[in-house]
């Protein structure tokens, strides 16, 4: 497979792609079984591979062959809207190599693999659909409870890589900040450490919706600086939850404290998001709720921003917060006075 050329499989850059003939929907069913191949092979590969450096080329190998391939299909996409377009091909490698993958990448340290690592690290494509690869597994978990691989359907094991996936997703966000990142690197597509932090939305999603038995386990399993181990007893939910909302807390001051032209849209929208989703883990009668909603005004009231869909997601979350522990009659009211302020008298024969 690393020596065939696309010609051997007739899916080169002349091949028909789209989806109103016969043999554009045999292309691609075609093109979907061969990705499914390279997928196959490059799990196969790195497993039996024991760190090997010559196996791990060959997994690069394969990646490139499986990327060619891809970016093919995407550029046909846009010539008769193949089922490739917007989307990515469902991926064939299994959710516990995944997490095994993700944490070789990003988190394995160990000085005799190194050499071999430096092969796959290289390739900033390959760290990427990594990423991305997780990002599509973890959407499936949510939206199915179960996924590929022979333990798809195995409760405890698809917890377990979860749990694994999200710190390594979580260590890699918090350690390289996406504003360093993108200085670094210009490239088409989203970032890895915006990837990231969208996999950690849907993680702590995915627990809340299908794990909600086990929350202290995972916020547990998922702290980066014990590595998730210690003991599991009288885990409290509000102190472990609150513990992770300061850390998205500074990354969003470090989003808004910086020059306008450096604002991140998207990773902002993230950071609110997620901070909204792990304020449901929080008691409202507690003090760290308290200093959550403090904290959400105060971040409100200082900052002036023109981008729509963030300010809708922190107004959001604001009066989310607000009126699990008090009216929000008094917010609204400051509100109104405030939006009165800056726009004026709506009908000029009327002055409040």
């Amino acid at each position: 497979m690393i020596k065939s050329e696309l010609e051997d499989f007739e899916l080169d850059k002349s091949a028909d792609f789209s989806i109103t003939s016969n043999v554009g929907i045999k292309n691609n069913i075609y093109a979907a079984l061969v990705l499914g191949v390279y997928e196959v092979l490059m799990e196969h590969n790195f497993i039996t591979s024991n760190y090997s450096l010559n196996q791990f080329e060959n997994v690069i190998s394969l990646f490139n062959r499986y990327h060619k391939l891809s970016d093919l299909l995407k550029e046909k996409s846009g010539k008769g809207k193949s089922p490739f377009s917007n989307k990515t091909a469902r991926s064939l490698l299994s959710f516990s190599f995944v997490s095994c993958l993700l944490t070789a990448l990003f988190r394995d340290n160990t000085q005799s693999h190194q050499e071999s690592l430096s092969v796959l690290r290289s390739s900033n494509e390959f760290m990427r659909y990594t990423v991305s690869v997780a990002l599509q597994k973890i959407q499936q978990l949510e939206e199915t409870g179960q996924t590929d691989g022979p333990d798809g359907q195995n409760a405890e094991k698809i917890f377990k890589y979860l749990c694994e996936i999200t710190r390594v997703l979580l260590w890699r966000y918090t350690s390289i900040p996406s504003a360093v990142e993108e200085s670094g690197k210009k490239e088409k597509g989203r970032t890895i450490s915006l990837l990231c932090l969208e996999g950690l939305l849907r993680t702590f999603n995915t627990v809340q919706h299908r794990y909600q038995n086990k929350i202290p386990q995972f916020l547990n399993a998922i702290d980066v600086v014990s590595d998730g181990e210690g003991e599991q007893e009288d885990i409290n939910i509000t102190e472990k939850a609150a513990f992770h909302i300061r850390q998205f807390q500074r990354s969003l001051v470090t989003q808004l404290s910086g020059d306008e032209e450096d604002f991140n849209s998207k990773e902002a929208q993230l950071l609110v998001s997620i901070l909204s989703t792990l304020s449901r883990l929080l008691e409202p009668t507690t003090e760290q709720f308290g200093q959550m909603l403090t904290w959400t005004v105060k971040i409100c009231k200082e900052n002036n921003l023109e981008d729509v869909h963030f300010c809708k997601g922190l107004m959001s979350m604001m009066f989310s917060l607000h009126v699990l522990r008090k009216s929000p009659a008094s917010l609204l009211q400051e509100m109104s006075r405030d939006v009165h302020c800056r726009l004026g008298d709506i009908d000029q024969a009327c002055h409040v």
